[in-house]
């Protein structure tokens, strides 16, 4: 039986406050593979020919993410922005505040499987996550202020 999956290509936003959730993406993710497609088509790009590679290298970065999350946390990351900061560090901080809707679910995912140390969990329930609001108005406060601080530069 060839079974034949329409699928998006490129990487996936999974945005917090539309209800996205890391252990649905995980969940629904390992079903497309327990179906084992021949083949994915993207709405665009090319034809994938190797879906399960596909769908494993998506996984895996994933994966990745939360170890790197992890390491944030029980390296003294105390913030949303210490952790996006540390986590994307190799991707343009002009991506963080998108970004940082997916820190926010991995660590929810990590939460339900209960990996975080026992004194980061009573940080990580505090306002700065538990507060969507909070958080992206301190990420657009930040993002103002190297806006400014790099238009004085040029001025300089």
């Amino acid at each position: 039986m060839n079974i034949w999956i329409y699928f998006s290509q490129g990487s996936a936003l999974l945005d917090i406050t539309s209800g996205g959730n890391m252990s649905d993406y995980f969940r629904t993710t390992y079903k497309f593979m327990d179906l084992s497609p021949h083949v994915l088509i993207p709405m665009h790009g090319r034809v994938n020919m190797w879906p399960k590679h596909m769908l494993c290298g998506y996984l895996k970065n994933r994966r990745n993410r939360e170890s790197t999350i992890l390491k944030a946390i029980k390296g003294g990351g105390k913030t949303l922005f210490d952790i996006v900061a540390y986590t994307y560090a190799d991707v343009d901080s002009n991506l963080w505040l998108p970004a940082a809707s997916n820190v926010r679910l991995h660590v929810d995912h990590l939460a339900q499987q209960d990996k975080f140390p026992k004194v980061a969990l009573v940080y990580l329930s505090s306002l700065i996550f538990a507060c969507p609001i909070l958080h992206t108005l301190f990420f657009m406060s930040y993002f103002a202020f190297l806006y400014v601080y790099a238009f004085v530069l040029c001025k300089l």
